[in-house]
């Protein structure tokens, strides 16, 4: 069973996938395309409360795209390694390991500018682990790359 991350009205954190469409202007049309489907993956996976909706074999037809494809490598094995993770049957240790994937790929969208697409996948870490530590994380990069957010209320 995985984690449930406790509900707080300042973690009002949502998934866009379509902030992966911004992606094209630096990746090949490929690049941005996994960058969408992994991020629309994340968060059907999200809301249908952690029960795989997909397909396995859809979901490593998907990861090996993904890993035979050339564009960044900086985003490209992440996102393989997320595509892992919400592949049905993958182990519930994949989830840190999917966690973690998620903040590259956060990593990699805000030195690049795609301020809305490194959200998405920050809170994507939080929401999908339900671990604290992705939570701090996403917490403090909404508090430094959306000055309108609600604060922490401690």
């Amino acid at each position: 069973m995985r984690p449930c991350l406790l509900s707080r009205p300042e973690w009002a954190w949502t998934v866009t996938p379509d902030a992966a469409l911004g992606v094209v202007r630096l990746l090949p049309a490929m690049g941005a395309l996994h960058t969408w489907r992994v991020l629309r993956s994340l968060a059907l996976w999200i809301a249908d409360d952690w029960t795989p909706p997909f397909n396995a074999d859809g979901m490593r037809e998907l990861e090996r795209q993904i890993l035979t494809s050339v564009y960044d490598d900086a985003i490209r094995l992440p996102l393989a390694v997320i595509a892992r993770g919400l592949t049905p049957g993958a182990e519930d240790t994949e989830l840190e390991r999917m966690g973690y994937a998620c903040l590259c790929v956060a990593e990699w969208a805000h030195a690049r500018g795609f301020n809305a697409l490194c959200l998405s996948f920050a809170h994507a870490s939080a929401l999908a682990t339900g671990m604290e530590c992705f939570a701090e994380v996403a917490t403090r990069l909404r508090s430094a790359l959306d000055p309108h957010s609600p604060g922490e209320t401690n």
